[in-house]
């Protein structure tokens, strides 16, 4: 600017007065030179400038059109002519000078089309890391979003975080070489490797730190809960933070000390529902660890000095706390319902890891698993690791769910049974001996025909019940070498007065015997009308059989069946080798498509379960203990169904025939059981 000092300066002391016209005039052209001066300088200025304030501007409004398009065909599914014009847009956004914040919003946009078009998670993840470099406040679209974009976009967030970007400079991203900005590659930029963005000299990844443990999880807590009403608590980790276990402490009225659970996996966080026995006014009191795989403490929420407090109220005045996803738990309360009101059914009061065998024991919000409550669509308690490089969490191996509605009601049993019957002396036998194996003759020897040799005057005998006369010592008995495996009732009386009295075979209360015949000339009184099986000592006989049954589940707990048991060897009789019979059957265990079963059954049976018993003088026609025909058993199922229609089962079982007694332990160590 002209000095106005000067400008006076050329003037007199003298002349001042006199020309004090000409002085003011003189001011007023040195103030006018000085605009001048200023308004050229702001002219030439403003001309050397315009072109590039037009040019920035211009390629500001492009970049933003061609990020609107290209999102646009992105959304119509035109995933390469959307990554094509995004790329243009980055380059043109170098070029140009763009702001950060739209830069940082092509990265960002790049970023969606790489993970959410290609499921290129580590291209995408590096246009993330640029992005919020270049603005950190930075934020996804949440119509342009999916969990994964989501979970690697925070990744991304903590990398920049950690020392993602390049320290002292401008944020990493495609810069322009000596060759000028990267090309799209040959075919167009997404051929199915797509073409990573060039980072700018200076600038080398780092590898994501994990987050302090106060900053590890995130969670909001209720603002309160009624007595007696199950408290659901939900959370989700940052999966940098090198967790294997999450565990909640509570403590409510009553508890000495604080509770440790497991939380489990539970959409994309972790949960837990506090069961309604430990909710009690007037509060309850919590805090949460995530503990790495060598125990330590890599998360919390809270702690043991200072927990977070939840009233527990007797009326609601705040919103109900729920899991994402799922309903409020209702009240464990007593309830009033109408009967047969669908949805209105109470129920029961056990928590996550008490027992049950039904759903309807569970608190609200839980079922009923592997006879256990769980909580309802939750996972396992272990935290999968977490590869930061792929934003991808590691498989765990779960227990596999059953779905108690598949199990089939129906079912078909078929199983080779281990019989052991007890058998004790005067079973009675199947069958008579043969007629020339009854009696013996005065030495010993058998009667071929008992009729004519006593009717010739000749001596009948059973073999072995007298004492030989011939034998000085008197041990001996006649036709004691001829004993079979039959033994005379008691009522089968000698050739003289004596009788059978020493038989282990009960008295039928018919007299029969070489006398009666001869005072009567009944044949049919010459022989015993009764035989048992002769037992050297009682016992278990083992037998071999083939149990099979029908049955229908009409309850999840009750069934009926039609039962039957097949013995391979047996004797003569009716159902001499057979038992049919029904039964009913409780499951003591919860109904499954898969796995283990317990069950306990009683019935009842027509038929028999024979025995032949070894015995002195026995042979291949030896007779078999009869019993039944009526009998009783109870016993237990033991399934295990590989798939939903096919299984194997064991089942013990106890019969008891009558009014002939006979004692029986069926094991059928191996069945088969198609259910449909």
């Amino acid at each position: 600017m002209v000095d106005e000092r000067r400008l006076r300066g050329v003037f007199s002391v003298g002349d001042v007065e006199a020309d004090g016209l000409n002085r003011r005039r003189s001011r007023a052209i040195a103030l006018a030179f000085v605009g001048a001066l200023q308004l050229g300088l702001a002219t030439t200025l403003a001309a050397a400038l315009l072109p590039t304030q037009v040019a920035a501007q211009g390629a500001e409004q492009q970049v933003d059109e061609m990020n609107r398009q290209a999102m646009e065909a992105y959304n119509a599914l035109d995933i390469e002519r959307a990554g094509s014009m995004l790329e243009d847009a980055l380059r043109q956004a170098y070029q140009g000078g763009v702001s950060a914040p739209l830069l940082a919003r092509t990265n960002l946009n790049l970023g969606i089309v790489y993970i959410g078009g290609l499921s290129d998670n580590d291209t995408g993840l590096n246009y993330f890391v640029q992005a919020v470099c270049l603005d950190p406040s930075i934020q996804l679209d949440p119509l342009m979003s999916s969990p994964d974009i989501q979970r690697i976009f925070g990744v991304a967030q903590q990398q920049a975080a950690g020392g993602g970007c390049p320290a002292g400079g401008p944020a990493p991203g495609p810069q322009p070489g000596p060759g000028g900005p990267p090309g799209p590659m040959p075919g167009g930029p997404m051929p199915g490797q797509g073409y990573p963005p060039q980072p700018m000299p200076g600038y080398a990844p780092q590898q994501p730190m994990p987050p302090p443990p106060d900053q590890a999880l995130m969670h909001v807590p209720p603002m309160e809960q009624l007595a007696q009403t199950p408290l659901p608590l939900y959370l989700e980790i940052n999966p940098l933070a090198q967790a294997k276990k999450i565990f909640l402490y509570y403590k409510g009225l009553g508890m000495e000390q604080f509770k440790r659970v497991p939380m489990f996996r539970y959409q994309g966080g972790y949960a837990y529902q506090i069961s309604c026995g430990d909710v009690w006014e007037p509060h309850l009191t919590y805090y949460v660890e995530a503990q790495s795989a060598d125990g330590r403490v890599v998360g919390v929420i809270a702690s043991a000095a200072q927990p977070i407090d939840v009233p527990i109220v007797a009326a609601r005045t705040q919103a109900e706390p729920a899991l994402p996803g799922a309903t409020p738990p209702a009240s464990c309360g007593s309830s009033e319902c109408p009967p047969g009101v669908k949805g209105c059914e109470k129920r029961g009061k056990s928590g996550i890891g008490e027992s049950c065998s039904a759903d309807s024991q569970c608190q609200s919000g839980l079922e009923c698993l592997r006879d256990e409550c769980a909580l309802l669509g939750a996972g396992g308690t272990e935290v999968p690791d977490y590869d930061p490089t792929t934003g991808e969490w590691g498989e765990i191996d779960e227990p596999e769910i059953d779905d108690p509605n598949e199990f089939k009601r129906f079912f078909v049993q078929l199983g080779l049974v281990a019989g052991l019957p007890y058998v004790t002396a005067g079973m009675p036998a199947d069958r008579p001996p043969p007629d020339n194996r009854i009696f013996v003759n005065d030495f010993g020897g058998y009667v071929e025909v008992p009729e004519v040799h006593v009717a010739g005057g000749g001596n009948l005998f059973f073999p072995g019940t007298i004492v030989d006369p011939n034998d000085p010592a008197g041990q001996a008995t006649i036709g004691q070498d001829k004993v079979t495996a039959w033994e005379p009732d008691q009522d089968s009386g000698y050739t003289g007065d004596e009788l059978l009295d020493l038989s282990d075979c009960s008295a039928d209360g018919t007299w029969t015997g070489p006398r009666d015949y001869m005072e009567t000339g009944d044949v049919n009184r010459l022989y015993p009308s009764k035989y048992c099986v002769r037992v050297k000592s009682p016992g278990i006989v083992p037998t071999a059989a083939l149990r099979f049954g029908v049955g229908y589940f009409i309850t999840d707990k009750i069934s009926l069946a039609v039962v039957g048991r097949y013995q391979f060897s047996a004797g003569l009789g009716t159902f001499a080798n057979m038992l049919v019979g029904a039964r009913g059957e409780y499951m003591l265990t919860a109904p499954r498509s898969k796995g283990l079963m317990a069950s306990a059954y009683v019935g009842g049976t027509f038929g028999q379960i024979q025995a032949r018993p070894p015995a002195t003088g026995s042979s291949d026609d030896a007779p078999f203990a009869t019993s039944g025909l009526m009998g009783g058993h109870v016993g237990a199922n033991l399934r295990y169904r590989l798939m939903k229609n096919f299984g194997f089962y064991m089942a013990p079982e106890i019969d008891v025939q009558f009014p002939t007694i006979l004692f029986n332990i069926d094991l059928t160590l191996l069945g088969v059981e198609v259910a449909f």
